[in-house]
């Protein structure tokens, strides 16, 4: 090896613990060519299959999270192979170096070939799968999996052990690229068979974080719920302490979007109070997101629901602030789309709301998701702005970028503003389609977090509409919108819909009346102050209290 570096013919990347040597390009096409015409080829691409399925199920048992004892199920093939063992790359050099990527694609365009080896292939496609979506190589992780997926249903005939893990992997890449609900459910459904034929206590946990996904996705949140509930209550055997609160988190999150605030903010409670997070990111990987950031996403919401915006953003800025410090770009996500930036705009920040905007926006070159999510709640910070054609043209690609199949937990969110910016442009057909199409999908899928806004909207679009009957449609879209938000503690809810409300009963004289409907909502709330709800009820209060 010195030889060859002395003479130019090959270089060291010193710069690891344990040098890396490459060939350069013109020698390495000669002597790949020389190699091909040898006897040996087959030989050597066996062998450096191999190598790298031993690297892969090593560095893969970090980036999975997979307990220790998942690496004793490395192929026979593996411990047989004399030479295999050993591997020159630190976990850290994979985690910022492609060249063992381009190496796995090597070994499984042999494996998979005429005179490669299917078996290898399989275990080649499972090793590597934490190391490609860990590069965010999403789509090509799925289409290797399939490809591998087939050779088991076409070729290989049953191995239960390999197909855990070829579906367990397809499942994920589904869930990070194409979010199509049906296929990630039945996935997911195919490991949790597997997992329990083969006695697995870790693949049944995280099949069954699997099912719950799969029924949020899929808009199933009664479904959601009993596998939540199933998810917590598994017996101390199956289940680590610090899984049992990912439990409560994925309660807390199916109770908030059930509307069940209080339940939601007991669970998320007390995930965050007893969570401890098991040693690297472990739990950020096993589950795609950081927990701490993804209960704090959702306990901010459920706080600023239940009438305390001053705590629901610091909560939300928490989030954020350590989904960033991570560096993870499914933990950034969840934080800023589900948390701080429909917070900002709800609240009235839009400054804040512009710079997480941005921030998503900037990372869509590598990550497709956050552009889509930054075109929506960019068009709504424009129509807020006054801008209402340009945010609407904005609001809509966002939307025709969801999968079709897919369920998103703010698109309700998504929809109303949807139907309020049609409004204003005198759209009064398309946004009453809209604000149906969300009220719908509210009863069908028990969605019922938004519920009290869309009821809101609603009469809002009956006033803009006008006609004879447009005062008594709009106030009881308006009274029902209450008896939804009083249901549900959801405080926030009930003042903005009494604003409203309050509003439509000054312009018609009944000042008394509005009086009473606002003032005891206002001073219910001792933080908030300066939010955008907040300051339109003090205002409208302090016309309802001068002399007339």
């Amino acid at each position: 090896m010195a030889s060859l570096a002395a003479k130019s013919l090959l270089t060291a990347n010193a710069r690891l613990a344990i040098p890396l040597y490459r060939l350069l390009d013109t020698t390495r096409g000669y002597v790949q060519e020389k190699l091909a015409r040898s006897d040996d080829a087959n030989l050597v691409a066996r062998r450096h299959a191999v190598y790298h399925l031993t690297l892969f199920e090593r560095i893969g048992v970090e980036l999975s999270g997979f307990r220790k004892s998942e690496n004793a199920s490395a192929s026979k093939l593996v411990r047989s192979l004399k030479g295999a063992g050993s591997n020159n790359l630190t976990e850290a050099s994979v985690a910022t170096n492609g060249r063992p990527i381009d190496e796995i694609r090597v070994a499984l365009d042999w494996a998979h070939g005429k005179s490669g080896d299917s078996l290898l292939a399989l275990d080649l496609t499972t090793a590597a799968a934490p190391v490609w979506i860990h590069h965010m190589l999403i789509d090509e992780c799925r289409e290797r999996t399939e490809q591998a997926v087939f050779q088991i249903d076409e070729k290989l005939g049953r191995d239960a052990r390999r197909e855990l893990r070829l579906f367990f992997t397809l499942a994920v890449a589904h869930m990070e690229s194409t979010g199509d609900a049906a296929i990630i459910d039945d996935a997911w459904l195919r490991v949790s068979r597997l997992a329990e034929e083969l006695d697995d206590n870790e693949y049944q946990l995280r099949s069954l974080w699997g099912l719950w996904i799969g029924r949020y996705l899929r808009g199933d949140f009664p479904g959601a719920l009993q596998i939540a509930e199933k998810f917590v209550n598994l017996p101390d055997g199956a289940i680590d302490v610090a899984d049992r609160f990912v439990g409560e988190r994925i309660l807390g999150v199916t109770r908030h979007i059930l509307g069940d605030q209080a339940g939601a903010r007991r669970h998320l409670e007390k995930m965050l109070a007893g969570y401890v997070a098991p040693p690297g990111q472990m739990h950020a990987l096993r589950y795609q997101f950081d927990q701490h950031v993804a209960a704090r996403t959702y306990y901010s919401q459920t706080l600023w629901l239940l009438g305390f915006p001053d705590q629901a953003a610091a909560v939300g800025k928490h989030a954020f602030d350590h989904a960033t410090a991570l560096g993870h770009d499914f933990s950034l996500l969840y934080a800023i789309a589900f948390g701080a930036c429909p917070l900002a705009l709800e609240i009235g920040n839009f400054d804040a709301a512009e710079a997480l905007i941005s921030t998503m926006l900037h990372r869509e070159a590598t990550f497709r998701a956050m552009g889509v999510w930054g075109r929506c709640y960019a068009g709504i910070l424009e129509m807020k702005g006054g801008h209402t054609a340009a945010g609407l043209a904005l609001l809509r690609e966002g939307l025709n970028g969801f999968p079709p199949t897919g369920f998103q937990s703010r698109y309700l969110f998504l929809l109303g503003n949807l139907a309020l910016g049609e409004s204003d442009i005198g759209d009064h057909r398309g946004a009453n389609t809209t604000i149906e199409r969300a009220l719908a999908q509210s009863e069908r899928n028990e969605d019922r977090w938004f519920v009290a806004e869309l009821l809101r909207i609603k009469g809002i679009l009956a006033l803009n509409q006008g006609g004879a009957e447009a005062l008594v449609s709009a106030e009881a879209h308006l009274n029902h919108s209450l008896e939804w938000s009083r249901r549900q503690g959801a405080i926030s809810w009930e003042l903005r819909t009494a604003t409203t409300l309050a509003s439509l009963m000054q312009k018609q004289s009944r000042i008394g009346e509005a009086r009473e409907l606002l003032a005891p909502l206002y001073v219910r709330f001792s933080e908030g102050l300066a939010t955008a709800d907040l300051v339109k009820a003090r205002s409208l209060l302090t016309l309802l209290n001068e002399p007339t």
